[in-house]
């Protein structure tokens, strides 16, 4: 599998139209794999996000507009957050990953605030579309990108804050080897106030087999030689 690096557009590599980042996982819903965004997920993110306002708004941070949940509106911040994805990428800040089932986008993933040094850590964040959830993708994606984190970024540290009442993200983190270790007061703002938050984490150490191994271990999903 090519490894993709920040500078590869640089070496004259399509890098609008990339391919997965990571192998695939099946799970009850399909094949599952993360990728790069291209300009053209923008019809699809905008129409997931919509029809998933119910279920991920009440988790999703103030981001300064009046509606961020309109649909023109949404449609221009998606130009914008894709260009803001790449330059950060490209500069080493964060990985951002499109979600595919099926080879369609379900999702998004990101590991952003990427620290060396002695932290050497990110932190992970998702979402995924309504329609798919509950049969494990989100917990394949989540899975999919630790190990790439471990295997390409070379992480010791990543982790994941998840508000208290959110327990289908809490779930999710505990089936890749998260573990709570605390709460952060007043951490996120939601809808104008300031919302505690759980904080979770895993260390390499924790599972050196990696996250796929352990979910498809617990038959949560499948390589491709023993597609469940």
């Amino acid at each position: 599998m090519k490894k993709w690096t920040c500078c590869s557009w640089r070496r004259g590599v399509n890098w609008f139209q990339p391919a997965p980042l990571t192998p695939s996982l099946f799970t009850k819903a399909g094949e599952v794999n993360l990728r790069l965004p291209r300009r053209s997920d923008g019809d699809a993110i905008v129409a997931a996000r919509l029809r998933s306002r119910t279920d991920i708004a009440a988790w999703e941070p103030d981001i300064g507009v009046e509606d961020p949940w309109d649909e023109l509106t949404a449609r221009r911040q998606w130009k914008d957050h894709y260009k803001w994805l790449w330059k950060s990428y490209q500069y080493g800040y964060l990985v951002p990953f499109v979600i595919q089932l099926n080879g369609e986008p379900v999702g998004q993933l990101i590991l952003t605030k990427i620290e060396r040094g002695p932290i050497n850590g990110a932190t992970l964040g998702y979402w995924v579309d309504t329609a798919v959830t509950g049969r494990g993708v989100a917990t394949a994606a989540a899975a999919l990108a630790v190990d790439y984190g471990w295997h390409h970024l070379d992480l010791h540290r990543i982790q994941a804050t998840v508000h208290p009442r959110n327990d289908a993200s809490k779930a999710v983190l505990g089936k890749i080897g998260f573990r709570h270790e605390g709460l952060l007061r007043g951490y996120f703002k939601i809808n104008g106030k300031y919302e505690e938050h759980e904080l979770w984490a895993v260390l390499l150490e924790d599972y050196p087999a990696g996250a796929a191994h352990r979910i498809v271990s617990a038959g949560k999903a499948s390589h491709w030689a023993d597609r469940i």
